[in-house]
C-alpha cells in the first residue's frame, strides 16, 4: 500500500512537472527589448523582458552573431542568474563580441573610420532552472569573462 502511495505522489509530482513546462512560451516569454556594444566596449548590454506572469529566474540562451547582410558569424550559448519581475525588463552584461577587433553592434557608437558591424538574434533556451546554474557557468569560468577576446585565444 505505501508502496502504491509512493507511486502516486511520484507521479503527480512528474505530471506537474511537465505541465509546467508545457505552459513555458520559449519565443514569447523573455524577449530581447535592446543590445548595446560600441567600438571600444568589453561587455555588450543587454535588455530583456519578462512576458510572462511569474518571475524568471536562471536564464539559458543562444546569441547568434550576424554580418550586416544576415549570414550568421558566431553563436554563444549563456546561462546567467537574473531577477525579472512580471512584465518588467533588466539589463545584463554579457562578453562583448569581437572585442579585441573593434566590433561594434550596428546601432551602437562606430569607430572614427569604420569598423566592423554586426547585429545579434537571441534566442531563450530555457529558464527557471535551478539544477543546470552553477556558480563556474555564470563568471568564474574564464572562456565567460568579460574582458575574453576570441581573436587571441586570451
Amino acid at each position: 500500500m505505501a508502496t502504491r502511495r509512493f507511486a502516486v505522489v511520484l507521479l503527480s509530482v512528474f505530471m506537474a512537472v511537465a505541465s509546467f513546462a508545457a505552459n513555458k512560451d520559449l519565443e514569447k516569454d523573455i524577449t530581447m527589448v535592446s543590445y548595446e556594444q560600441g567600438w571600444l566596449d568589453s561587455e555588450g548590454t543587454l535588455a530583456l523582458k519578462n512576458n510572462s506572469s511569474e518571475e524568471v529566474k536562471n536564464l539559458v540562451f543562444l546569441i547568434t552573431y550576424l554580418d550586416m547582410s544576415g549570414n550568421e558569424l558566431d553563436y554563444e550559448e549563456f546561462t546567467r542568474r537574473v531577477s525579472i519581475a512580471p512584465g518588467m525588463t533588466k539589463k545584463l552584461d554579457i562578453p562583448a563580441y569581437e572585442h579585441g577587433r573593434n566590433y561594434h553592434y550596428y546601432k551602437s557608437e562606430n569607430m572614427p573610420g569604420g569598423s566592423p558591424s554586426f547585429k545579434i538574434k537571441f534566442q531563450l533556451k530555457d529558464y527557471n532552472v535551478e539544477e543546470e546554474v552553477t556558480e563556474e557557468s555564470i563568471d568564474d569560468n574564464p572562456l565567460s569573462a568579460y574582458d575574453y577576446d576570441r581573436s587571441s585565444g586570451n
